[in-house]
């Protein structure tokens, strides 16, 4: 698994981590999960990855992050800029 006590600087990086954090599931909001990518993306400044619809983060609602069919539940309580 990528290093999660770095930051993510390449696209293809990015990307597979958030293939590594699903790896089958069809939502993740457990922070053990979503933690790991979220530290990434605070750390990433590059345009998201290939593939990935939407990663963003709203005061008091739960954002998701797509790719294919795959589903990443953000906690509300979270939060990250990129």
């Amino acid at each position: 698994m990528t290093d999660t006590t770095r930051p993510i600087t390449r696209t293809a990086e990015l990307n597979d981590k958030v293939f590594q954090l699903i790896a089958g599931r069809d939502s993740i909001d457990d922070k053990q999960f979503a933690a790991p990518l979220l530290y990434s993306l605070s750390n990433y400044s590059a345009p998201l990855g290939k593939g990935i619809l939407k990663v963003g983060y709203i005061c008091g609602q739960k954002e998701e992050a797509w790719r294919g069919r795959a589903r990443i539940v953000l906690s509300p309580t979270t939060r990250f800029s990129t």
